[in-house]
């Protein structure tokens, strides 16, 4: 999760596509750490993209999400 608190772009938008890479992988996330941190960069110009991406692809591969 630090990651996607650092201020270099490209690490974040890494991080974000790891995040979606775990759910389809493992089936699991945490949620609540995760969601939080996903909705905050749908303001982000650069990241919004990759964050919207990740909610969907935690929602296709999480049932609980």
């Amino acid at each position: 999760m630090e990651f996607l608190k650092t201020g270099d772009i490209q690490i974040k938008a890494v991080a974000i596509l790891c995040l979606g890479h775990i759910a389809r992988i493992h089936r699991t996330i945490d949620w609540p750490l995760v969601k939080p941190l996903l909705i905050s960069l749908l303001d982000d110009d650069k990241l919004s993209g990759s964050a919207s991406d990740t909610l969907d692809d935690i929602a296709i591969f999480i049932a609980d999400s």
